[in-house]
């Protein structure tokens, strides 16, 4: 195996590691994931975000993934992997190919989608004869218990829960316009909320938090909007 071959199976098997202990656990899957990353200190950077984001896309898409047809075990893992990296479009390619050579597919690079009739087509490059419907992202006991929901009501519910959240944060202690500023000058990308002076918006970038001075200060909380409200 090349060493990028060794690299992705190993993250592989970390990541199937994680899975499997907070499907058993049930436990939340962030606070597995922080105490998992506390006892073992030899990740870095990199792998660190390589195994939390493909960890949390398992989730966000595992009422498809389960639908993967497979040979085995093994390959339908490494195909469930390989589909995360497509869907969430991620950008760490040799690892996403090794996987995809694993799962016996072509490679393939993932293109910007919008919709989830989009995300679908995606799929169908690799597995055409398969179906993957919008309503079986989530468990069917869902709609039982939102029967007032029209079909279009429906899809954007299913759309927004496939969607990455942002990062909200909330400044305590200090200027809102000073967090702001200090944040952009370490080269990230800031949006105030319009609905409160101190709560500040990360987007979609993945970011070690820990490595920002102000987060380890107690400057910034970790809160979302939702929360805040």
């Amino acid at each position: 195996m090349t060493p990028v071959e060794k690299h992705a199976d190993s993250y592989a098997q970390t990541i199937r590691l994680l899975f499997t202990d907070i499907l058993q656990s049930k436990h939340s899957a962030d606070r597995v994931v922080a105490s998992y990353f506390r006892l073992n200190k030899k990740h870095g950077g990199r792998d660190r975000r390589i195994i939390r984001e493909t960890l949390f896309a398992l989730f966000r898409w595992y009422g498809w993934l389960k639908r993967l047809p497979a040979a085995n075990e093994e390959q339908r893992w490494f195909r469930q992997l390989a589909v995360c990296g497509l869907l969430e479009q991620h950008s760490w390619q040799p690892t996403l190919e090794a996987w995809q050579q694993r799962a016996g597919l072509l490679p393939h690079v993932a293109t910007p989608w919008q919709q989830l009739t989009e995300a679908t087509e995606q799929l169908q490059l690799w597995f055409a004869g398969s179906d993957f419907p919008a309503q079986a992202l989530v468990p069917e006991w869902l709609w039982a218990q939102l029967p007032e929901l029209s079909e279009h009501q429906k899809i954007q519910l299913l759309q927004s829960l496939s969607s990455r959240p942002p990062l909200w944060l909330r400044v305590q202690r200090l200027p809102t316009a000073q967090a702001i500023q200090s944040l952009e000058a370490a080269g990230l990308s800031v949006k105030a909320s319009t609905f409160f002076d101190n709560a500040i918006s990360l987007g979609h970038q993945s970011i070690n938090l820990n490595e920002l001075p102000f987060y380890k200060a107690g400057y910034l909380e970790v809160q979302d909007l939702a929360s805040q409200v």
